[in-house]
């Protein structure tokens, strides 16, 4: 599969996962069903003084998704995750940030809508990355990851609890100034999150 047919299946990837969580949001709108937005997040750091290291990591999940069904425990739309890691060891340091989009998947175990598994894949995920001792890179691949949640319902609308995330994202091209390259870098992480979310019907 050539360069050019790859960067054109991404994209046209990335406006399809575009427009199917509009087309659900705004169908489900017009059928008063039910609106799912979650935010999702996760913040790690730490240091020491043996090596002068630092770590630090922040991740955010947006979702905005449509319920199907009568009692809406299905629900599928857009997922949006944006992270950002740093390392920094003496002098040495490396950073890392990306965006990924893509389409996700929740489903409830309970009418209830407190315990729910779910799944996404992302075919857009672009970011930069400087590794230690190198230089800068413009990054792209894709990423998925799969979660178990649990929510407890604060009022008629708001939601609160928290998540265990596997998250896979792999590099699949790297640019430096103008050099473009292949490669097959995957960055794997297990981890919880903090979750709320505001459901209307």
């Amino acid at each position: 599969m050539s360069k050019k047919y790859f960067s054109y299946w991404k994209s046209w990837n990335l406006y399809l996962c575009l427009c199917l969580g509009l087309g659900l949001y705004f169908v489900n709108v017009a059928a008063h069903a039910g609106i799912y937005f979650q935010h999702s997040v996760n913040v790690n750091n730490s240091t020491d003084n043996a090596e002068q290291g630092t770590y630090n990591i922040m991740r955010n999940f947006l979702f905005l998704g449509a319920g199907v069904g009568i009692n809406q425990q299905f629900v599928i739309g857009q997922s949006v995750v944006i992270w950002n890691k740093t390392n920094k060891v003496g002098e040495t340091d490396s950073k890392i940030a990306v965006t990924e989009l893509g389409p996700r998947a929740i489903y409830f175990f309970d009418l209830g809508r407190t315990f729910a598994v779910s799944a996404a894949y992302h075919p857009y995920a672009k970011g930069t990355r400087t590794m230690a001792g190198g230089e800068q890179e413009k990054i792209s691949g894709s990423a998925y990851f799969a979660s178990i949640n649990y929510q407890l319902k604060l009022s008629k609308q708001i939601y609160a609890g928290a998540a265990l995330i596997y998250h896979v994202f792999t590099v699949s091209e790297s640019t430096v100034g103008e050099t473009k390259s292949d490669v097959n870098h995957t960055y794997t992480s297990y981890y919880p999150v903090l979750e709320f979310s505001f459901r209307f019907r």
